[in-house]
């Protein structure tokens, strides 16, 4: 088992601040932490996982101290950070949300991971964003063992889960509102609070958004294709925390409702409640599972059913993901590849 000599960049975002708390019950070897960040002073630190940490300007961080950078920042950032880090033999965990140029192997906890030692080898390592893997979490299992036919998906994101500055935007403009004070929107062209979202990132020729085409495109490396294709649809809703979608999937094979039920709640991540009703504050915050509620068959197409889900973006995702690579990165043995 290696010792873990971690840099981290972005600790003090949202999905850095999930994953201080995850790492905080891990029981990592973690040796040293060496937070980064180009707006500290000389002389600043932060307390992370009981260590009291200087702060180091990026572009003056000696990168061979550590083994393993977390990168949680911009498209420009990400840039001038991350090639300096692989000169000097890191491995790149990037969770930035932006595409890099390299096409960096895209990791989601639990499925489809036998490339991973390859993804060492080459440094680089994209951990899926919460959109993509509560997708992926749902439709693996159906695919696997039901066959996947189509699926149609209604997307509800959390503001926090598309911007690190997102609840604060969301904080911010409500307290404005309701004091009826003028707002200037940051994030989006009109406001964040009370209103719903329903293009995020730019269309496509098809009328695909980027953002959408993205999602999709990670979920299709852990699925593969789809016979009649994914239809998916993202709102952005004006919710602090949860990701929300409404679900409508269609099998290959024969399938009852005993059937369906059973094979999500065969899966590690997903739990069925059946008695309750499932929200974002009661179900989507502090929450390490995927709720799936309200599964019902389709009576006018065979083998088709609907149900909905919802998942703490903040737990699940990318910092969920994050703390799975550690964990595999710290138990490899084969130290020759590193």
């Amino acid at each position: 088992m290696k010792n873990l000599n971690l840099a981290f960049y972005g600790y003090q975002s949202d999905t850095g601040k999930a994953l201080i708390e995850l790492l905080s019950d891990a029981q990592l070897p973690i040796t040293q932490i060496y937070p980064l960040s180009y707006n500290a002073d000389p002389y600043d630190a932060v307390n992370i996982l009981d260590k009291n940490c200087p702060i180091s300007d990026p572009n003056e961080f000696d990168y061979t101290k550590c083994n393993v950078l977390i990168f949680i920042g911009s498209k420009g950032d990400c840039q001038k950070i991350i090639p300096q880090a692989k000169e000097n033999g890191v491995i790149i965990i990037d969770a930035s949300l932006n595409t890099y140029d390299e096409k960096p192997y895209v990791y989601v906890e639990g499925l489809d991971n036998e490339e991973l030692k390859d993804a060492f080898i080459e440094q680089h390592i994209v951990p899926m964003n919460s959109s993509a893997t509560m997708l992926a979490q749902i439709l693996k299992p159906v695919t696997e063992n039901l066959g996947l036919k189509r699926a149609i998906i209604t997307l509800m994101e959390a503001i926090s889960g598309l911007s690190k500055d997102g609840a604060n935007e969301l904080a911010r403009e409500t307290v404005a509102l309701l004091n009826m004070r003028p707002i200037e929107p940051k994030l989006f062209n009109t406001q964040v609070a009370f209103n719903l979202h329903t293009q995020v990132g730019d269309y496509t020729s098809d009328g695909t958004t980027t953002h959408e085409y993205d999602l999709l495109t990670e979920i299709q490396s852990v699925i593969g294709d789809v016979a009649e294709g994914i239809n998916l649809t993202s709102i952005v809703v004006p919710v602090f925390y949860g990701h929300t979608a409404s679900i409508t999937l269609t099998t290959k094979e024969e399938c009852s409702l005993e059937k369906f039920r059973n094979t999500l709640s065969q899966t590690k991540l997903l739990t069925l409640i059946d008695d309750e009703e499932i929200t974002p504050t009661t179900h989507g915050v502090n929450e390490e599972t995927i709720y799936i509620s309200r599964i019902r068959e389709d009576r006018n197409i065979p083998n088709t059913f609907t149900f909905t889900a919802i998942m703490d973006n903040a737990k699940i995702g990318l910092a969920s993901n994050c703390l799975s690579i550690l964990k595999e990165w710290v138990k490899d043995d084969e130290d020759e590849y590193y």
